[in-house]
């Protein structure tokens, strides 16, 4: 490890880090790199990608609130700015209406109303995976494959008002957006060849006329109807939710899911 003097946000000398976090190795298990980060300081400086990094929580905290020096309008990524206008490319003040509409949309109180239908698909869910397994026996479960990347597509389309035709297409959707915000690798070719098809299966099913007269994309447009938001703004922040949602709840559930290392969950019957 060595040691640089330049950085933006940090006095005196800062860590150089030359591990790779978004190697197969580290993305395999993140845990020693994420130690390091930590051990490094309050910010380090990764010199594969020119970058900076913060890996602990009081100082992250504290940059993503100094939106005047730390700006996310211009992008988000390590890739060339994405400048497609959703919540995560807007700064205060420009982000402070479209946030506010979210939450109230979002609320606990609406959440909590979607519960007995989102029970619902989990006991279905796990009626389909026990089915011939006989009372009192056992039977392996894949948590990421047959769990984590089924239950959002099931539930999400109710919960959004999302057409659920060619619903398969959320979760590959939902990964080549994340996998963009990283370097331009292995996961990221992945998925490059599938990013204009997707994209734009995206942006037709958030429009108005696309979506069911209820649900999270019905109530952004409508707040676009009483001019809380801008028009134009409606169907980008119906995919913000696309976007920021689906691969986030794959991810929590899979994690619940799932030991360290990885190995399929056992459930009993």
């Amino acid at each position: 490890m060595t040691a640089m003097t330049k950085c933006p946000v940090a006095g005196g000398k800062i860590p150089v880090l030359d591990q790779d976090p978004f190697s197969p190795e580290s993305l395999e298990n993140p845990l020693p790199f994420q130690e390091a980060l930590r051990e490094a300081g309050p910010v380090a400086y990764l010199s594969k990608y020119g970058a900076y990094a913060i890996g602990r929580y009081e100082h992250m905290s504290q940059a993503v609130s100094n939106w005047q020096e730390l700006t996310s309008g211009e992008g988000v990524g390590l890739l060339p700015p994405n400048r497609a206008r959703g919540l995560l490319q807007m700064d205060p003040p420009e982000h402070d209406t479209p946030r506010e509409v979210l939450q109230e949309i979002l609320s606990a109180r609406v959440l909590r109303s979607m519960k007995d239908n989102c029970m619902l698909r989990a006991e279905a869910l796990f009626d389909e995976l026990l089915d011939g397994v006989p009372s009192g026996g056992e039977v392996l479960v894949d948590g990421v494959q047959q769990i984590g990347a089924v239950f959002p597509v099931n539930f999400f389309p109710d919960a959004s008002g999302i057409d659920p035709a060619g619903r398969e297409k959320l979760v590959p959707y939902a990964d080549h957006i994340f996998n963009s915000l990283g370097p331009r690798n292995e996961l990221f070719e992945k998925g490059a060849g599938q990013a204009k098809e997707l994209n734009e299966w995206a942006t037709g099913k958030c429009q108005r006329d696309a979506l069911a007269p209820e649900g999270f994309g019905a109530d952004i447009w409508a707040a676009a109807d009483r001019g809380d938001i801008l028009h134009e703004h409606a169907p980008l922040l119906t995919r913000s939710l696309l976007s920021a949602g689906m691969d986030t709840t794959v991810y929590g559930i899979s994690g619940r899911c799932t030991r360290w290392p990885p190995t399929p969950s056992s459930t009993n019957r």
